[in-house]
C-alpha cells in the first residue's frame, strides 16, 4: 500500500509537466557601465545571479511552460562558445543544435553601480524557426542586484506566457435526446406539419451544422506545413596553388594560382546517427595560370578545365567529412610566348584527362549549409604528342 501511494505521488508530482514547452535558461553575461566600476569578484556574482534567475524561473513553471537550467555544454558546443553562456543567435542555435534543445533564453544584465541601476536584455530563441521570437529589456533602481533579479523573473515569464496561450478547444454540439416511444401512436402530420419538421432543428440522427454556406456544411480545412528537406544541392568555390611535373614546363613557367567553381548534387544513401554515407556528383569549372621564370622570355600560361567528378562522402561525426573521387576532364590551354626575335604568338590546346581528389571538409554552422575544406587533387591531362 505504501508503495502504491508512492507511485501516486510520483505520478501526481510529473503530470503538470507533462506537455509542457521546455525553456532552457543560460547564465546571463553581467557588465558594468563604463566609469562606474567592476566587482572585483564579478565572475562570482554573474554565475551566483544567474542562478537566482534560474531558481526563480524554474519557480514559476506552469503547465505550459517549464523552465530548466542549461546543463553542462557538451564538447561539440564548444567548438563555437568560449565558456558555458549564450551571447548571441548564432551560439543558441549551435546550443540548441548539439544539445538538442528546442527554446533557449539567454541574455544580459548591465549594472550601474554608482546609481544603483540595472538594465537587463534577453532574448528567447526557437531552434524550429531559427529566429528569436521574442526579445525583452528592461531596467530601474533597486536596492541590490538580487533584488533587481528577484523582481525580472516574473516579467520574462509573463512575455513569454504570451507566446505559448492555453490550448482551447471547441465544445461538441450535443445532441437532442431521444423521446422514449409512448403506449399511444402520435397522429400522422400533415404534408406542411412534416416538411417544417425536416427543414428546422436536429432530430435524433442529426445534428447542427457547424457552419452553412447556401445550405451547404462548410467544413474548415487546417494545412499543416510539412517539415522543411535539406537541400541535397550546394555551391563549391576553391582556391590553391599547384605544381607542374611535366619536365619540359617546369623548366619553363612558375604556377601562380589555381581557382575552381561549381556545383554539387549529393544523393544520401546511409544517414544514421553515427555515419552518413553519399554519393556526390558535380561540374567544376577550373581556371589555373603561370608565367615564366626570370630567364627565359615571356610566357603566359592560361589553363581551363571543364570537370566531372563523382565523390565517395563519409561524415563520421557532426563537424567533419572525408571525401574521395575523380573524373572526366576536359582542358584547354591558351599560352602567350615571346620567341627569339621578341615576336608575340599565341598558341592553344586541347586534351582530354582524369583528376582524382581526396579531401576533409568541416562544418561551420549546424544545419551544415557552410563548410571549409582542404583537398589534393591530381590532375592528369593527355596531349596528342
Amino acid at each position: 500500500m505504501k508503495k502504491l501511494l508512492f507511485i501516486l505521488f510520483i505520478l501526481i508530482f510529473m503530470l503538470p509537466g507533462l506537455g509542457a514547452e521546455e525553456i532552457y535558461i543560460s547564465p546571463f553575461q553581467l557588465r558594468f557601465t563604463p566609469g562606474a566600476g567592476t566587482d572585483r569578484n564579478a565572475a562570482d556574482q554573474q554565475e551566483r545571479l544567474s542562478a537566482l534567475l534560474q531558481r526563480r524561473l524554474k519557480d514559476l513553471s506552469a503547465n505550459r511552460i517549464s523552465y530548466r537550467a542549461l546543463p553542462p555544454l557538451s564538447p561539440a558546443s564548444f567548438n563555437v562558445l568560449k565558456r558555458n553562456i549564450v551571447e548571441t543567435k548564432l551560439e543558441a542555435s549551435v546550443v540548441c543544435f548539439y544539445e538538442k534543445i528546442d527554446f533557449l533564453l539567454f541574455g544580459t544584465v548591465t549594472i550601474d553601480t554608482a546609481n544603483n541601476s540595472y538594465a537587463a536584455s534577453f532574448s528567447l530563441y526557437s531552434k524550429k524557426t531559427n529566429t528569436i521570437i521574442k526579445q525583452m529589456e528592461t531596467g530601474g533602481r533597486a536596492a541590490s542586484a538580487e533584488a533587481f533579479v528577484d523582481s525580472l523573473a516574473p516579467l520574462l515569464d509573463k512575455d513569454i506566457q504570451i507566446l505559448f496561450p492555453p490550448q482551447v478547444t471547441e465544445p461538441q454540439p450535443t445532441p437532442t435526446p431521444v423521446p422514449s416511444p409512448g403506449p399511444t401512436p402520435s397522429p400522422t402530420p400533415k404534408p406542411s406539419e412534416e416538411s417544417a419538421r425536416t427543414t428546422t432543428g436536429p432530430t435524433a440522427e442529426t445534428t447542427e451544422p457547424r457552419t452553412t454556406d447556401g445550405g451547404r456544411e462548410t467544413v474548415k480545412v487546417i494545412t499543416v506545413p510539412e517539415e522543411p528537406t535539406p537541400k541535397l544541392w550546394g555551391m563549391y568555390l576553391a582556391a590553391g596553388y599547384f605544381f607542374i611535373l611535366q619536365h619540359e614546363w617546369s623548366n619553363a613557367i612558375i604556377p601562380a594560382f589555381t581557382a575552381e567553381a561549381g556545383l554539387r548534387v549529393e544523393v544520401p544513401l546511409i544517414d544514421s546517427e553515427d555515419f552518413d554515407f553519399s554519393l556526390r556528383f558535380g561540374a567544376f569549372l577550373n581556371y589555373a595560370f603561370s608565367k615564366n621564370k626570370p630567364n627565359i622570355p615571356y610566357i603566359s600560361y592560361h589553363s581551363a578545365r571543364l570537370k566531372i567528378p563523382v565523390e565517395l562522402y563519409f561524415q563520421f561525426s557532426e563537424l567533419f567529412a572525408f571525401y574521395i573521387g575523380g573524373g572526366p576532364f576536359y582542358q584547354l590551354d591558351v599560352i602567350d610566348y615571346q620567341n627569339i626575335s621578341r615576336s608575340f604568338f599565341t598558341d592553344t590546346s586541347i586534351a582530354l584527362g582524369f583528376s582524382g581528389v581526396a579531401g576533409l571538409e568541416f562544418d561551420l554552422n549546424p544545419d551544415g549549409s557552410l563548410t571549409l575544406g582542404v583537398s589534393a587533387v591530381l590532375d592528369a591531362a593527355m596531349f596528342d604528342t
